[in-house]
């Protein structure tokens, strides 16, 4: 029986359309990257410092990163067929959109237009030329224009509901379509003349033209919640229909000859085939991301890795305890699909993107960062396995420093950990770990500004993670540091209006993750025990510290003190328990352990704990014990727990075939 609950989602999204740039918000990405045609450059746009930058890539190693722009609202560039331009947008006040064109050559970059309402803006497959949509609320004028933003010619002027479009990839013509129920799909020739009406679908959601250009593609609604993609050829006569559908279609990719579809059904990937008119289904039920059918001619897409426990899994739980204390996650493991074979490449990936005349790879890794939340760092990663962490942000440099700690790197994680600091004091000019130790622990009174600064850092893992490099490097300052932090964390505590609940996650997550993830108990478990020292032992927080004391033992075989901290903890919880909502939802499975060999201890903890659970552990909680008194021979005592089990999972089939069971008897 699976407990139907997730720790924490991580949602990951990619779109795609055929050379298309927008100021929309639905049609852009606020990161990812963009590898030139001849595949020497990528372009990188940034969520967290909300940059744009162009990196030179050479063979296995990454030349010189230049910033082209910076500010909120930008979208992901596209380039040039030469790789000679790159053209992205930023959107302003008032509904304005600003596009600009980049020069690699002279670097520099010119603003092309600056209108209110305009749509989009794509680069013609096979030249340089820009087809760009300037709108009004009268009418839409679609115009060719050239890099330098000089306007060749105007080619049409259609309804201003028009929202989308995407070139033929031979370059010669030009579909657009709108929004709405009732959508009329049109094309328009590069050289303009009249508009010709080839298709009028219910709900449409994207057309993908075949690289041939002589199929067209159409994602579409077919009633309410149905879906269906279909194949038209590009006049819109001789409709197939690949695949009807109660969810949504995404991911739709043609192959090199233009005989086969592959597209996203759910959670699986299908591949449609023109000669047998069948849909083949590739994969398992698992898919999170696909990324398409790249130029190499393989699959690439995600799978999920699913965060959840199981009342009778008890290595599977191991593994997602061991996840959120040590960081050591699985999610989102890149898939390649190769001549029938899956290929497992890399743990942690969002936003992939192929170099395929390099084979280099660039992504976004994700990592569980303060309070359990999901953070990414942009890297590239090469053939010959040389990666590199391209941090811009606080988190990003943390996560870095990580990376180079765990190669026992450690002058490289101060490198990084300094840009970190460098970064949380408003750029002061900090050149290592001395000088960040320099403004930490300085003479005076500590004003309120820089302890803000430090207990943000606290929480972050950053200050935790600065003492063990620097005790890696120096061997020293441990006990300056320890006294810092007990200053910042009580300082906190004695003016934090925060709930209960918060408190606690704040107080206790950094120290369970910073010193799990660099294996770390023994002073991750001493300074718990500092927190507690002089902390009134009936209070919430007091409890959810031995909490995790005794999570973070058991996650690192201390059996022995985990049950020494737990034992009687069951006496000293507080008439209304307000702890931590993340501690409540995880310790009980190991306790649920820990309890086959302390039964009369840990009965009195779990029940103390069950009413402060969400419902389906707490059913969890009372089928394991009616589950050990069935194995006792306690028959009576294993109907109590049954009965009390469906107080809280009513709708359990299993728990209600037991409960007959016992009564009968």
């Amino acid at each position: 029986m699976k407990t139907r609950r997730s720790i924490y989602c991580l949602l990951f999204a990619i779109c795609s359309c055929c050379f298309l740039l927008s100021c929309q918000g639905d049609e852009s990405s606020d990161r990812g990257f963009s590898w030139s045609p001849d595949g020497k450059n990528v372009a990188l746009l940034t969520s967290e410092s909300d940059e744009l930058l162009l990196i030179d890539v050479l063979q296995n190693d990454i030349g010189s990163i230049r910033r082209i722009h910076s500010g909120s609202g930008q979208s992901l560039p596209t380039w040039s067929q030469d790789s000679k331009y790159i053209l992205y947008s930023q959107s302003g006040k008032e509904d304005t959109c600003f596009y600009y064109i980049y020069s690699l050559a002279d670097n520099t970059k010119k603003s092309i237009l600056s209108v209110s309402e305009t749509q989009n803006a794509a680069w013609s497959p096979v030249e340089n030329r820009i087809l760009l949509v300037s709108g009004t609320e009268g009418e839409q004028v679609w115009s060719i224009v050239a890099p330098d933003g000089t306007q060749e010619r105007v080619i049409c002027q259609v309804d201003p509901n028009t929202e989308k479009f995407c070139w033929s990839p031979d370059g010669n013509w030009i579909c657009f379509y709108g929004s709405g129920e009732n959508n009329i799909i049109q094309k328009v020739s590069k050289d303009g003349g009249q508009k010709q009406t080839i298709y009028t679908a219910t709900g449409l959601f994207e057309i993908k033209w075949s690289p041939d250009s002589r199929n067209i593609a159409l994602n579409k609604k077919a009633g309410d919640n149905k879906y269906e993609l279909s194949i038209i050829d590009a006049g819109g006569k001789n409709e197939k229909v690949v695949s009807n559908s109660d969810s949504e279609f995404s991911g739709i990719f043609w192959n090199g000859e233009g005989n086969c579809l592959y597209f996203k059904q759910g959670k699986n990937i299908y591949k449609w085939e023109s000669v047998s008119q069948k849909n083949i289904k590739l994969t398992f039920d698992n898919v999170s991301d696909f990324y398409g059918l790249l130029d190499d001619g393989n699959l690439y897409f995600s799978i999920e890795y699913p965060n959840f426990f199981s009342s009778d899994d008890e290595e599977w739980n191991s593994k997602i305890i061991s996840f959120l204390i040590r960081g050591d996650d699985r999610a989102n493991q890149l898939i390649k699909y190769e001549n029938f074979r899956f290929i497992k490449l890399m743990d942690n990936i969002d936003l992939f993107s192929l170099n395929t005349k390099t084979q280099a790879r660039a992504y976004f890794k994700s990592f569980s960062s303060e309070l359990l939340e999901t953070d990414f760092c942009p890297v590239i990663h090469f053939e010959n396995g040389n990666i590199f962490y391209l941090p811009r942000a606080k988190k990003e440099f943390l996560y870095t420093a990580d990376e180079y700690y765990f190669r026992k790197n450690y002058k490289k994680a101060a490198e990084y950990l300094t840009e970190y600091w460098d970064t949380a004091f408003d750029s002061t000019g900090l050149k290592n770990l001395g000088d960040v130790e320099q403004s930490l622990f300085f003479s005076g009174e500590m004003d309120s500004n820089k302890t803000e600064i430090i207990f943000d850092a606290y929480t972050d893992g950053a200050l935790l993670r600065t003492l063990m490099v620097s005790r890696k490097l120096q061997g020293n300052q441990r006990d300056v540091y320890l006294d810092l932090i007990q200053t910042v964390v009580m300082n906190y505590l004695k003016n934090t209006t925060e709930i209960p609940e918060t408190k606690s996650d704040r107080i206790i997550w950094p120290v369970l993750q910073s010193y799990g993830r660099y294996n770390n108990y023994k002073d991750g478990n001493e300074l718990l025990e500092l927190f507690i020292k002089n902390m009134e032992i009936d209070s919430s927080l007091y409890c959810d510290i031995v909490l995790a004391q005794a999570l973070f033992a058991y996650e690192f075989g201390e059996i022995t003190f985990a049950n020494k901290k737990l034992t009687g903890l069951a006496d000293q919880f507080p008439a209304v328990y307000e702890g931590s909502d993340i501690l409540k939802s995880i310790i009980w499975f190991p306790l649920l352990k820990m309890y086959k060999n302390q039964k009369k201890d840990f009965e009195k903890l779990l029940l103390a704990i069950v009413p402060t659970v969400p419902a389906d552990d707490a059913a969890d909680i009372y089928k394991f014990f009616g589950d050990r008194f069935t194995e006792a021979g306690k028959e009576d005592d294993a109907l109590a727990a049954y009965q009390k089990a469906v107080t809280y999972k009513f709708d359990e089939s299993g728990l209600w075939e037991r409960i007959f069971e016992l009564a009968g008897k």
